[in-house]
């Protein structure tokens, strides 16, 4: 079977290495070295001539593929199911398109088989795990898992949070109740329903979804070809982890206007001082409403987390303690027996007024992802240093479903001093 451009360029570049060897062995060659390296040179060249041929059968085969998927239309047949490696191959053939044409003939068929044309510089994958491979998107594409991975990972709100997903990032509104003082009543038989206490209806209101970018990483094409590593892989974990940071900060703190609104611009005050004390941990759980204890957890900074962690109650024993009631093998540590969730985009109490923990159930904070995560290839502008831009786009929103200051199911201590 012959080999396909890619592994030709690797065959030429160790063979460029053997003959570097040689010349650089001593300051006069052998009669030997001299017959190796003009073989080395001869094969060089061959190679040179052979990577030209198979990148243009490789050119015509995947328009041939192009073509032929474009003669089907008239006679829809059902698609082959892409595998894993199918997705693997065609996201690297995405990558190696740099302004000319080297995807290989199986880059190429797979690409087809998930219904991408790796000439586009737009790749959409889908986040909802479907199976159906239509209209340019991967659909079950790794970077689901990868993205949901890291969002978890870095900061903590992802993870505590209510996600809901929706196909597109129109605006709509959250139904809003506060449940905390309302009951049913009886009816009596034949007797019209007469109680009065009837359930507000209230909403929280998500505008257009804004849009998040990842930090641009530039890839050389050497890079991209001769790379050892995962290169699909290591993209897709870079871009990932730079939207998860930037997401659960604006989860966090966020405060502009028609963006993200963070949790800290809608929990409302439980408790204040300027030092922290049993009494202040306490007073924040107590603020909170019992129907909304049962699912609660406290979220702090680290810093915040080792303050608390020395405090002890009237009794002497440490606030700390694992499901177990017991400090001997407290991992996880649970504070006042809520579980503890550490945010470092948290304010760290180092000035003064900072709402530093927040104690309360983080499921009525609603996080809202359109399940399309699309990457972007930018070839002109890096194409002088023979190097392509990859940066993903992914969007999301957030709001706490807030039903007032009284019953707030979220609340924060602010740190009047600081430490």
């Amino acid at each position: 079977m012959s080999k396909n451009s890619f592994e030709l360029q690797s065959e030429l570049k160790d063979t460029i290495t053997l003959a570097e060897g040689l010349v650089n062995k001593s300051d006069k060659m052998s009669d030997e070295d001299q017959d190796a390296f003009a073989k080395l040179q001869t094969r060089a060249t061959e190679l040179k001539e052979e990577i030209a041929t198979a990148q243009r059968k490789e050119y015509l085969a995947g328009e041939q593929a192009l073509l032929s998927k474009s003669e089907r239309k008239t006679q829809p047949s059902q698609p082959k199911k892409a595998t894993g490696a199918d997705r693997t191959k065609a996201l690297r053939g995405w990558l190696k398109m740099s302004g000319s044409v080297d995807a290989s003939t199986d880059e190429w068929q797979a690409a087809m088989d998930c219904g991408i044309d790796l000439r586009s510089n737009s790749y959409v994958c889908r986040t909802d795990m479907g199976t159906t491979n239509t209209g340019g998107e991967f659909r079950g594409f790794d970077v689901q898992g990868e993205l949901v991975k890291a969002l978890k990972a870095f900061g903590g709100m992802y993870g505590v949070s209510s996600v809901k997903q929706t196909t597109d990032g129109n605006a709509f509104n959250w139904p809003m109740t506060d449940f905390t003082n309302k009951s049913a009543g009886y009816v009596d038989e034949l007797d019209d329903f007469t109680d009065t206490n009837d359930i507000p209806s209230d909403k929280v209101a998500f505008p257009k979804c804004p849009t998040l970018r990842s930090d641009l990483i530039v890839l050389g094409r050497e890079f991209i070809q001769d790379s050892g590593i995962d290169v699909e892989a290591w993209v897709t974990e870079a871009c990932s982890q730079s939207i998860a940071r930037k997401l659960n900060y604006e989860l966090t703190k966020g405060s502009t206007s028609g963006k993200i609104r963070g949790i800290l611009s809608d929990s409302t005050e439980g408790e204040s001082d300027s030092v922290y004390s049993a009494d202040v941990v306490k007073n924040l759980v107590a603020s909170v409403d019992p129907a909304y204890r049962a699912n609660a957890k406290f979220m702090m900074h680290d810093t915040t987390f080792w303050q608390l962690y020395n405090l002890e109650a009237e009794d002497g024993r440490s606030l700390f303690w694992n499901a177990n009631m017991s400090l001997s093998d407290a991992i996880p540590l649970r504070l006042l027996g809520y579980p503890v969730v550490i945010n470092q985009d948290m304010p760290d109490g180092s000035s003064n007024g900072q709402k530093t923990i927040l104690f309360g159930d983080f499921s009525y904070y609603k996080v809202r992802e359109v399940t399309s995560v699309e990457f972007i290839r930018l070839q002109e502008l890096y194409a002088k240093q023979l190097a392509i831009g990859i940066a993903m786009y992914a969007r999301y929103d957030g709001r706490l479903v807030n039903p007032g200051s009284t019953n707030n199911p979220v609340k924060h201590f602010t740190l009047t001093g600081s430490i």
